[in-house]
């Protein structure tokens, strides 16, 4: 659809920066800051430039876009200790300085902690962000910008397995639960849409009534469109985007769950999993796979790989190896365009 505008207030924006930098612990030392998001979203607004100014760290700009090259030398140069991305940016970043020599990979272990967001991050890449960088831990945030950018975040004091399995514990100040299909709350453990309500909404979007009705509940829950699992510690877990789902012959399928998978492979260095359109089933299952440096991989292989492993109605029909992922400015992932450009090499018209 068309873009929506969000006003955000000034009350919204520096109250959401210090709850964040409070929790990522920024008030109890000084942090010197790797930020490679830009500014016009709230991921590097938020979390990198207002955290930074509410409590006094300092902030490393390596480059006007991202660069993993300029983010390296930034790491090195500045000896940065705290990292904060998207995934996308990370599984570039530890791709090129697992590749570098030991002794250069060792300049890069300054970090104490990198903090991703943005989009999901799937755990195996959060184990992979901890072993290139040395980090004590790795930090999940989610959000999204009606909401003011951060809701969800990890604490210093998570084990390992809610560092890389949720997106951390809920915020302070906000309310949160998971509904089904009716709107009814669904008891804990239980996937179902996310819903929110804070201090730090939104009012609604930029003279956009009809938008605004849609996105907001009569009593002021905010819709988030993210299939979620709440749990009974406040944590939670992004199964995905309800409008990312696969349905194949009426089974649900969660990309994540198949990504998740796929890149466990040792030559695979990231994937994207859609849904394409099937006149017999609805939807097949697709994947678009990146692959390390001199790598090759058959689709045959990639099928084969998850033979046994999952569902075999999850198992990926269409395999295609690209270089790169169309990304939005901020460096997420446009799964829409990944799916419209394999219905179209496959010939397949809606």
């Amino acid at each position: 659809g068309k873009p929506k505008a969000v006003p955000l207030s000034h009350f919204n924006l520096v109250n959401n920066a210090y709850n964040v930098g409070k929790r990522l612990g920024m008030n109890t030392k000084h942090y010197t800051i790797l930020a490679q998001t830009p500014f016009f979203h709230v991921l590097g607004y938020i979390a990198a430039m207002l955290a930074s100014l509410n409590f006094g760290s300092t902030m490393i700009l390596p480059s006007p876009t991202f660069s993993v090259t300029d983010s390296s030398e930034a790491i090195k140069r500045e000896k940065c200790t705290m990292l904060v991305g998207t995934p996308t940016m990370y599984v570039d970043l530890c791709n090129y300085v697992n590749n570098l020599s030991a002794e250069e990979r060792l300049l890069h272990q300054s970090p104490e902690f990198a903090l991703s967001g943005g989009s999901l991050c799937l755990p195996e890449l959060f184990r992979k962000m901890k072993d290139t960088f040395s980090c004590k831990r790795v930090v999940s945030v989610y959000g999204l910008t009606e909401i003011t950018a951060v809701t969800f975040q990890s604490t210093a004091q998570d084990s390992e397995f809610l560092m890389t399995s949720t997106v951390g514990k809920v915020s302070d100040h906000l309310e949160a639960k998971v509904v089904d299909e009716e709107g009814v709350t669904v008891p804990l453990g239980t996937p179902g849409e996310l819903w929110m309500r804070s201090f730090n909404t939104m009012t609604g979007y930029w003279e956009d009534e009809e938008a605004t009705d849609r996105m907001f509940t009569k009593d002021k829950w905010l819709k988030t469109g993210d299939k979620f699992i709440l749990m009974e510690d406040g944590y939670g877990q992004v199964v995905g985007r309800m409008k990312d789902m696969i349905i194949r012959g009426g089974e649900n399928i969660s990309p994540k769950e198949v990504e998740e998978y796929l890149i466990t492979h040792p030559d695979i260095l990231d994937a994207q999993v859609v849904g394409v359109t099937s006149e017999r089933l609805g939807e097949e299952v697709a994947c678009s796979l990146r692959l390390k440096p001199g790598a090759h991989l058959t689709e045959q292989q990639a099928r084969d790989f998850c033979k046994g492993k999952i569902a075999y109605f999850k198992i990926p029909k269409y395999v295609e190896v690209v270089e790169v992922y169309p990304t939005t400015g901020s460096g997420k992932v446009q799964k829409f365009k990944i799916r419209e450009a394999m219905e179209k090499k496959l010939g397949i018209n809606k």
